[in-house]
């Protein structure tokens, strides 16, 4: 992972332009999309107390437990999987860095200096 000391930016990488890693939306399924979903059972076991609250809840939305743990899962599955797309795309980038694929604060600062004018620098290559 990046150390304090590394105040470097990433510019000339083949990844230039960052990859857009939005953020999964946690909005509740729509009952249609889960009543279409087909697949197999799957059991979970859970102790006494966690299944009332279960059951309490599907009571308090009027929902099933079942719609309950199957949004559950779903839910936990998208804020992992952004989760991990995230991590690798750190550390394909800290390896750039590693590689030297970057730019200094300094070159940065006077190339962002020059927009608004009527000059503006192009863009520093790495290793500047």
């Amino acid at each position: 992972m990046p150390t304090a000391h590394a105040r470097k930016i990433l510019v000339d990488s083949p990844k230039a332009t960052p990859k857009k890693i939005t953020k999964p939306k946690l909005s509740v399924i729509k009952k249609e999309t889960i009543e279409e979903a087909t697949g197999s059972p799957l059991s979970v076991k859970l102790d006494a107390a966690a299944k009332k609250r279960l059951q309490k809840l599907g009571k308090l939305k009027q929902r099933s437990v079942h719609w309950l743990m199957k949004e559950a899962i779903l839910r936990y599955l998208e804020e992992e999987e952004y989760e991990e797309e995230f991590n690798q795309e750190t550390e394909r980038r800290w390896k750039d860095v590693e590689e030297g694929k970057v730019v200094s604060n300094e070159a940065v600062m006077a190339w962002l200096s020059t927009w608004g004018t009527d000059h503006p620098a192009e863009r520093p290559a790495c290793g500047t």
